[in-house]
């Protein structure tokens, strides 16, 4: 697994973290699904969140089995802290969301679906429901501070590439889910942010370039973002930007 490094773009400073852990023991891999990060300006701390897949296989590479773990790095300690997933046997590491000190990602139990919910602040893991308990493919973002799942539905089941063509939004209120809106709309694959106040949109086109929806208007509004040329990610990401003074050193 590649190394970590904290940048703070509002002092300029940065930190080399500490390697994770020793190296995988024979015929194990560990793949990083997904990651979040976390600050906490009333104890000075950022945590970093890294959910691992491992997997064991035998001598002449046949799947043994699988388990997964949180890699959780605190800067106020300068160290990582494994803790293990026990109770699910699978993630979708390709919709994950940090709302309000907590991290959601798609799980898998063993007879069922959920949402795995990861409290930075306590090192708890707890699960939710899924939207309606259906499992369509879902988005989650940030809605006026709340975890929002958008379901996505398309013309095509399966795998992808989907051709969204309606969007339920769906909010986390009070701990129930209620259905807040339905939006419309082509051209788009893949929700990628709100506005604070909920207002616009912002969407990954399939000619992969940023676009924003005025929710108030509908009217669809193209960037000139196109972030396939300029960089080497698979799925697009917006990343409010924050001031913190916060020292790393």
């Amino acid at each position: 697994m590649s190394g970590h490094v904290l940048w703070n773009p509002t002092t300029g400073e940065y930190k080399i973290l500490p390697k994770l852990f020793v190296e995988a023991p024979p015929h194990h891999t560990y793949v990083c699904q997904s990651f979040g990060m976390w600050s906490d300006h009333r104890f000075e701390d950022y945590k970093l969140l890294n959910l691992v897949h491992a997997r064991l296989e035998d001598e002449k590479r046949n799947f043994l089995g699988s388990s997964y773990h949180i890699d959780l790095y605190s800067l106020k300690t300068n160290s990582w802290k494994r803790i293990p997933c026990t109770e699910f046997v699978g993630f979708d590491g390709s919709t994950c969301a940090c709302i309000s000190g907590v991290f959601y990602c798609k799980a898998y139990l063993k007879e069922s679906h959920a949402i795995l919910s990861f409290d930075f602040a306590t090192e708890t893991l707890s699960s939710i429901p899924a939207p309606n308990n259906s499992w369509h493919r879902y988005y989650f973002l940030e809605y006026k501070g709340l975890l929002s799942a958008f379901e996505c539905w398309s013309h095509k089941k399966g795998y992808p590439p989907y051709t969204p063509w309606k969007y339920e939004l769906w909010v986390m209120r009070d701990g129930s889910w209620t259905m807040e809106s339905i939006i419309r709309t082509r051209g788009v694959k893949e929700p990628l942010w709100f506005s604070p106040d909920g207002k616009l949109l912002y969407f990954a086109s399939w000619t992969d370039e940023l676009v924003v929806v005025d929710r108030d208007t509908g009217k669809l509004k193209y960037l000139g973002v196109h972030w396939s040329t300029t960089y080497t990610i698979k799925h697009p990401m917006m990343v409010p930007l924050y001031e913190s003074f916060v020292r790393f050193n």
